[in-house]
């Protein structure tokens, strides 16, 4: 009975180190990381010399591209028959070879090394005989960046609300659900778009519809499941409390309208101000005629706390925004903002894209052509002050950026996006409108002389000519 017991034990004994080695087979590693293949021969103390030592790939329909991933002869790296997809790129660890561990380093991988590799020990006899072999099965994966969700948007009739959400940078394709946070019921999207692109990463646009309600929670979760990895966005509409809640919220909004009506009073009054000082200035000139530099120091003392407000609401992370097929206004030194959006906004491929912005069909101000600018044949005058915004591009927004604005600028500009792939152009107008600025206030005000207010009728009290 003894003997039995034991070779049972050693029977388990050998099962579980193969179900470890079958384990050890079969790894995962991000894209751009360093991976490690793992071929280890249990016996120390072995003589390199006398070894041969192959990694190759072990798809037949890829062996005839690539024979030999990293070879090791008597102890030496021989990679004369290097796969060239591999050079560089490989490495064994030295320290380790004599203990049987010939585990091969793999940096920078990508798509392309998605392989079973094979490892080869040979001993170098009158005939070279297999000692060891094994293989590794490597699979490939990145993680998806955060969800972002927007909505909900309400179609005309206020029933019926949609959400979009979207993540990229990942691999493989994911996994997307749409959840309701209430009940923790699944929902089924209206529509689903994964898109691979060039550098083999994908992202997911995905939309949902649903009956609007009081009380919406809504999840939507990207799944990836080579790296085991959820990530999810959410939002909440919270009903309104009733009761003590209600009146509070009721004095809120009295609280803001008497705040209202006091800030429309409050500009009533200067503006009545600003009448009585300028038709004072005016009746003073023929007897005490102030100087044309104290008239104007007086004027925009008083009007400078409501033109620069106005002027503030303008500025937009140091540039003006402007409103799409209007005009837009900027003051010399200043940056302004010359909006262009695809329709409707999409995430697009612009290793395929040309964007042209000009003034009229001469004057090329800036051109993005494959993914970055080309700005050989750019107009002299916009040299070193246009630039887009890069990092907003692929979602639609193909705005242009224009530094120390000039008198010069003042035109009418066009956006025109080609996409190659589609033979598809859209276009669209902006027009700029530059003005110069004082630099007593930093507001515009049109040029007046000394002589047109000495020759000017006395007491009439007309605006000059």
């Amino acid at each position: 009975m003894e003997p039995r017991g034991y070779g049972f034990l050693l029977l388990l004994l050998h099962i579980l180190k193969v179900v470890i080695a079958l384990e050890e087979k079969n790894i995962i590693s991000k894209l751009g990381d360093n991976a490690i293949l793992s071929c280890i021969y249990n016996k120390k103390n072995l003589q390199l010399k006398n070894l041969r030592v192959y990694w190759q790939i072990a798809d037949d329909s890829y062996q005839e591209k690539c024979l030999v991933v990293h070879a090791l002869i008597s102890g030496q790296d021989d990679n004369r028959s290097q796969c060239i997809h591999f050079k560089n790129r490989t490495q064994l660890f030295q320290d380790r070879l004599e203990n049987g561990d010939f585990s091969l380093l793999l940096l920078n991988v990508s798509q392309s090394d998605e392989h079973t590799y094979k490892c080869v020990v040979q001993e170098k006899t009158e005939l070279p005989r297999v000692i060891h072999q094994a293989e590794v099965v490597l699979s490939l994966a990145a993680s998806y960046s955060q969800p972002i969700l927007s909505g909900p948007i309400r179609n005309s009739t206020g029933e019926e609300v949609t959400f979009n959400c979207r993540s990229g940078n990942g691999y493989p394709k994911p996994n997307v659900y749409w959840i309701n946070k209430v009940n923790n019921s699944r929902l089924s999207p209206s529509k689903t778009e994964i898109i691979l692109h060039s550098d083999g990463t994908f992202s997911v646009f995905s939309t949902l519809k649903v009956k609007a309600t009081s009380n919406m929670q809504i999840e939507c979760s990207i799944e990836n499941e080579m790296l085991q990895e959820n990530l999810s966005a959410n939002y909440t509409q919270q009903k309104k409390t009733s009761g003590s809640g209600t009146e509070s919220d009721k004095q809120l909004e009295k609280k803001g309208r008497g705040a209202q009506a006091a800030g429309i009073v409050g500009i009533v009054f200067v503006i009545g101000v600003l009448t009585g000082l300028i038709c004072w200035l005016w009746r003073r000139r023929s007897s005490n005629l102030v100087s044309y530099r104290d008239w104007l120091s007086s004027v925009h003392a008083e009007t400078y706390a409501l033109v620069s407000t106005d002027v503030q609401l303008r500025e937009d992370q140091g540039g003006l925004n402007c409103q799409l097929d209007t005009t837009c206004h900027a003051f010399v030194g200043e940056t302004v903002v010359l909006p262009c959006t695809t329709a409707p906004p999409e995430e697009l491929n612009l290793s395929k894209s040309m964007l042209y912005w000009q003034i009229g069909t001469k004057e090329l101000v800036h051109f993005f052509k494959n993914g970055q600018d080309s700005l050989e044949d750019q107009d002299e005058k916009f040299r070193g002050r246009t630039s887009l915004f890069l990092d907003l591009m692929k979602y639609g927004n193909l705005s242009l950026k224009i530094s120390n604005v000039q008198l010069r600028d003042n035109a009418e500009y066009s956006c025109i996006y080609r996409q190659t792939e589609r033979q598809q152009t859209e276009k669209s107008t902006v027009k700029l409108h530059v003005s110069e600025m004082l630099a007593t206030t930093g507001i515009t005000l049109e040029k007046i002389t000394k002589d047109q207010l000495l020759n000017s009728p006395e007491g009439s009290g007309s605006p000059i000519q």
